[in-house]
């Protein structure tokens, strides 16, 4: 079976490589992983908005710095308290993952190649274009601005003058560079109203759905969860993860398999009542039927680490929802699955939102949060030579932390280059 992300993601990097080529001269490459376009996109537009909003972007830049100091602090103590969890239990899971295609993160739902793709450029964008703006309206030069590639990640950027910046009083400097963080936290409130509007936008597709009575994010969220419920159902649970040597391990069920029915209880039926059976009514050493989309298994419960008394069967799990046949047969295959999308777009714009934000507040190097503590070291230090080295040396730390935090995604990185080297070398041989 083809798999469409591979094909879309070959088809969207030869696009990419022949524009590189047709426009090599504009193309600026450092590091030999870091491919930058310059352009003057955007630049005018930051510039009208520093002259009509200048106060108000002004305060926004304070209120970001705060936001940025306490969303360091925030993101330092979970990869502190994360590593050191793995450190003493390294079967943990830890703080970070990778957000790729292709990878299930537990808790997540799957990621698309162009929801991916979307999303990325959207926060890259968002993120980007914030600082210009501050900077702007500082009356800070901005230089260029333009799209760039770290290694296959799409990215964005914005390019104040540095020398010009570094001029600044502490307090400008510190704003321009929480300004991105601070506007991909600032989307998350964004997406939560654009779950309210999303519902009369699918009218343009020729499906009747109802207009929220208020746009307030209560009201919004439980408009969507009423669109969904009328028109989608769950029909299984999709398994990201089998823990190993578990009993889900044992009977052989496998990542990726979509379990649509346990004993009695069927997913299309009563969801309600099959979630709750596999969350709360689970007993050790119980004999259970589990059928997927193309099996059944015959699985035994193991006792539940945390609680003996209760049964396990030792995976992890997102919900598959589709929409109801009726509804289907009504509007078609296309239109039926464009606002489950759409509204799983939405999702992973605040998921990834979110964990950019956080992650480029981290006192780390040239990111936002490692120039905000080098700024602030400047100020505090008399001597700039010491709040360097407090600075690299609190630089070094956070690199450790992600290391350690990384690490189970990175052995499982090498087992699986290991593995594909293997297979390459067996096929030659």
């Amino acid at each position: 079976m083809v798999n469409v992300d591979i094909v879309l993601a070959i088809l969207f990097y030869g696009l990419l490589l022949l524009l590189f080529f047709a426009k090599r001269d504009r193309f600026t490459v450092q590091g030999k992983i870091f491919i930058m376009y310059r352009t003057q996109w955007g630049i005018a537009l930051m510039d009208r908005l520093a002259r009509l909003f200048r106060p108000v972007i002004k305060v926004l830049g304070w209120l970001g710095i705060a936001v940025g100091f306490l969303g360091m602090g925030i993101i330092l103590y979970t990869l502190l308290s994360s590593a050191v969890t793995l450190l003493l239990t390294p079967s943990a899971p830890p703080a970070l993952a990778p957000v790729l295609p292709g990878i299930d993160i537990p808790g997540a739902p799957p990621l698309s190649f162009w929801h991916w793709v979307i999303v990325i450029l959207l926060v890259a964008v968002i993120h980007e274009f914030s600082h210009g703006v501050v900077a702007r309206a500082y009356n800070i030069k901005v230089k260029s601005s333009g799209f760039a590639f770290l290694g296959p990640i799409l990215a964005a950027f914005v390019e104040p003058d540095e020398h010009e910046l570094k001029r600044r009083p502490v307090a400008t400097q510190l704003s321009v560079f929480a300004a991105g963080p601070f506007s991909n936290i600032l989307t998350l409130f964004v997406v939560i109203f654009l779950f309210g509007l999303s519902i009369p936008s699918f009218q343009v597709f020729g499906v009747t759905l109802g207009i929220p009575h208020s746009l307030t994010a209560r009201t919004a969220l439980l408009d969507v969860q009423t669109f969904i419920q009328d028109r989608y159902e769950i029909q299984g649970l999709q398994i990201q993860q089998v823990e190993p040597g578990s009993a889900a391990d044992e009977a052989g069920l496998q990542e990726g398999s979509v379990i649509t029915r346990l004993d009695r209880f069927e997913a299309q039926e009563n969801a309600t009542a099959f979630m709750e059976f596999l969350v709360y009514h689970l007993e050790p050493n119980m004999a259970l039927e589990v059928e997927t989309l193309d099996r059944t298994y015959q699985v035994t419960t193991k006792p539940h680490p945390a609680n003996q008394s209760r049964g396990q069967l030792g995976i992890t799990f997102m919900p598959e929802i589709g929409p109801k046949k009726e509804y289907l047969a009504k509007v078609g295959e296309w239109r039926a699955s464009f606002p489950m999308w759409f509204l799983l777009l939405l999702n992973w714009l605040l998921i990834i939102s979110l964990g950019v934000g956080l992650f480029n507040l981290l006192p780390l190097g040239p990111v936002d949060g490692g120039r905000m503590f080098l700024a602030a070291a400047l100020g505090i230090f008399a001597q700039e030579s010491r709040a360097r080295r407090v600075w690299g040396a609190v630089s070094l730390f956070v690199l450790l932390l992600l290391i350690i935090n990384l690490l189970p995604w990175l052995t499982k990185l090498f087992l699986f280059l290991v593995q594909s080297f293997g297979l390459f070398l067996s096929l030659l041989l």
